[in-house]
């Protein structure tokens, strides 16, 4: 019990998250994050990521999966919860700039996959949640890159 617990600790370090939505999110997934490819695969069986309707090179449909029936709408509920949040600004930062080109919509879908990627590498590397690990880790070049990309600089 103590080591499903830790993790729920861990989880719950993510803002948005309570102890509540991380001891469901855990138990819809399990702790084993073996048994997923990568955080796509995570994605996909949650239903946060986007149908593949095309043909003759024309899209049909961009509607996410019909899979994940509890866990989906609880991840959009933790995803509105991330962006009001006082303590971390995280994710309302992300959602500002989704939502100016796609809308509120497709930005809290967006902001409610980020959440499960970012669950998926807390529980494979049992470290909290740091949205500047990357920055911490590569240095000021990643840094730079990152924010050329996102048109900061």
């Amino acid at each position: 019990m103590y080591g499903i617990y830790k993790f729920v600790e861990l989880v719950s370090t993510m803002p948005g998250m309570t102890e509540l939505s991380s001891t469901i999110v855990l138990a819809e997934t399990g702790v084993d994050m073996g048994i997923f490819d990568d955080a796509k695969h995570l994605c996909s069986w949650c239903g946060l990521s986007l149908t593949n309707n095309e043909s003759a090179g024309k899209k049909k449909s961009v509607r996410i999966s019909k899979a994940g029936d509890y866990l989906n709408p609880m991840m959009v509920q933790c995803a509105l919860a991330a962006i009001k949040s006082k303590k971390q600004s995280y994710f309302a930062i992300k959602y500002g700039r989704v939502k100016k080109h796609r809308g509120h919509k497709k930005a809290i879908i967006a902001i409610a996959r980020m959440m499960i990627v970012c669950i998926y590498h807390i529980v494979s590397e049992e470290k909290p949640f740091n949205p500047l690990a990357a920055i911490e880790e590569y240095g000021f070049h990643f840094l730079h890159l990152f924010n050329t990309f996102l048109g900061i600089f």
